[in-house]
């Protein structure tokens, strides 16, 4: 049975770009449509947001979805399909 479950770590810079923009987490909460404390459980990696709430703060903080959120790269740098594959298997 092929496995779907791909172990990877998500990094984002949602605190960064929040307080570039001199926004409270309870303002972007407002401007994006959630909670403050779910902003809060994101910046500390507690909580991996679903990929419309991701693309809702992208738009929130005027940045591109890439900019606030990406896979950790492994060991060596680089983040690729063959690197996921790997992983899978």
């Amino acid at each position: 049975m092929i496995s779907n479950r791909v172990d990877i770590e998500i990094e984002n810079h949602v605190r960064h770009f929040r307080k570039i923009r001199a926004l409270s987490q309870q303002k972007l909460g407002e401007r994006a449509g959630i909670s403050r404390q779910s902003i809060l459980a994101i910046e500390k990696k507690r909580f991996l947001p679903t990929i419309k709430t991701a693309i809702l703060l992208a738009g929130a903080l005027q940045c591109s979805l890439e900019e606030l959120f990406w896979i950790k790269p492994a060991g060596n740098g680089t983040v690729t399909i063959q690197n996921i594959q790997e992983i899978q298997e």
